[in-house]
């Protein structure tokens, strides 16, 4: 089964979607918050950057993620993006502003690839038949979950490690470590439930500014 989603998250934490998902499998739902650690070595002295969040997966594949501000931890929600391979749209969302950011439909055609932007590094794409490329980890727990784990040499100096569940197509520890930079995304407090159907539409009350 080919993957149909592009899984992928940015420093500035515009899309901060980790799921992939095999064409015709369906995902077992939760709900969970995650961490993003970003530990720049640059310079004399080491900067540490946390953001958090959470995501949403319900049985028919789709997916919201939510990026809290930082400003106010754990409380308002600045940027959500919702991932519906139902309606075959993605959408990105400006909560405190009420506006749609990205309104764009997901491909049609069943190819697949997985790509990363960990850090300040630059893109990862590689063509897949699943997620699991690079060296055997095995297999751990993660939160309770089973995880299968690859590590991907990408350079001499840049090294990335994931961790993935199949029950949850979901990438539960994400880690990527060269000379300057650490980054890490980590997946905790799953529950498994059914997430409310009103999380992955749109409000009519939202105003499009990317059609």
């Amino acid at each position: 089964m080919k993957l149909q989603r592009l899984a992928c998250v940015t420093l500035i934490g515009v899309i901060m979607s980790m799921s992939d998902f095999k064409h015709g499998n369906t995902a077992t739902p939760f709900q969970a918050q995650y961490e993003e650690i970003i530990l720049n070595n640059r310079g004399s002295h080491a900067a540490q950057e946390t953001k958090t969040g959470a995501v949403y997966h319900d049985a028919a594949g789709r997916v919201r993620t939510e990026e809290f501000s930082e400003t106010t931890p754990g409380g308002l929600i600045t940027i959500a993006e919702i991932y519906d391979p139902v309606a075959q749209m993605m959408y990105v969302l400006d909560t405190g502003s009420k506006i749609v950011l990205l309104k764009q439909s997901l491909p049609n055609d069943s190819s697949g690839f997985l790509a990363l932007t960990v850090g300040s590094t630059s893109a990862y794409a590689i063509p897949i038949e699943s997620p699991y490329i690079g060296e055997d980890l095995g297999h751990r727990e993660i939160e309770g979950v089973l995880c299968h784990g690859h590590r991907i040499n990408r350079s001499e100096t840049n090294v990335i490690e994931y961790w993935y569940s199949d029950k949850l197509q979901e990438f539960l520890l994400l880690r990527s470590v060269d000379r300057n930079e650490e980054w890490t995304r980590r997946i905790f407090n799953i529950q498994f439930a059914e997430p409310d159907n009103i999380l992955f539409t749109v409000p009519t009350t939202y105003e499009e500014i990317s059609k």
